[in-house]
């Protein structure tokens, strides 16, 4: 669940309105009681102009245009400034730009952020496949490589039908391309998954790459927390 809220700031004296947007991946509605409740914090507080005969707001609009985004954002707990980070770098280039509240740096710090998400999801899947002894053990297969190499020249998988070995690796290197068609879609191989005994594309390497490209994103999502205006968490001594 997730969307945009819209907040609508009007001027008293020229009537101008402006309009600016905010992610959300949830919302808290209260239930209003009969006799009397709550209060939508969406809604003119009791005694607030809403338009009309005396000026003033504009009927059923949010007036939060009147705080800062960064004082906003400072305000929410830490794990909800996480999740906006999160929300935010789903969105594309255009979208994140065409939110007028989010200035240059923080748009910059979020793409950041997106493109390694697509980066960890790409190496995630091309280590689990080094990782998958089944699916090593099958693509090393000297006639099952020589399946391959013919439905390569031929472009025809039909006459090999019903072949186990083939099914499970075809099964699986089509859920490796749907990961990568996600995320940016890189070009991979089946050589590329190939795991070798030792050297970059070792199963322990690739891992070691994978834990540091995790690191790497948590950090990038911290500089895009604090360019939000997030306040940064002390460093652990």
């Amino acid at each position: 669940f997730g969307g945009l809220l819209q907040s609508t700031l009007t001027c008293l004296k020229c009537g101008r309105r402006s309009h600016s947007f905010e992610a959300f991946s949830d919302l808290a509605l209260p239930i209003p009681s009969h006799g009397g409740g709550p209060v939508s914090e969406l809604s003119p507080a009791p005694g607030a102009a809403t338009g009309g005969g005396g000026g003033g707001g504009v009927p059923g609009e949010s007036v939060h245009g009147d705080e800062p985004f960064r004082a906003r954002f400072a305000a929410m707990p830490l794990p909800e400034q996480r999740r906006k980070v999160d929300s935010y770098a789903r969105m594309d280039e255009a979208t994140l730009k065409a939110l007028s509240y989010i200035d240059a740096a923080a748009v910059k710090a979020l793409l950041e952020v997106s493109k390694a998400e697509q980066l960890v999801e790409c190496m995630s899947a091309v280590t689990a496949l080094r990782a998958d002894d089944g699916f090593q053990r099958d693509i090393t297969d000297p006639q099952l490589r020589a399946v391959i190499d013919e439905i390569k020249r031929t472009n025809d998988m039909a006459q090999f039908k019903g072949h186990s070995g083939l099914t499970a690796v075809v099964a699986k290197m089509n859920k490796l391309q749907a990961v990568l068609r996600a995320n940016g879609n890189p070009k991979v191989t089946l050589d590329d998954v190939v795991a070798a005994p030792s050297g970059p594309s070792s199963v322990a390497a690739s891992k070691a790459k994978l834990e540091s490209l995790v690191q790497a994103l948590a950090r990038m999502k911290e500089h895009a927390r604090v360019t939000l205006g997030g306040v940064p968490i002390p460093a652990e001594p």
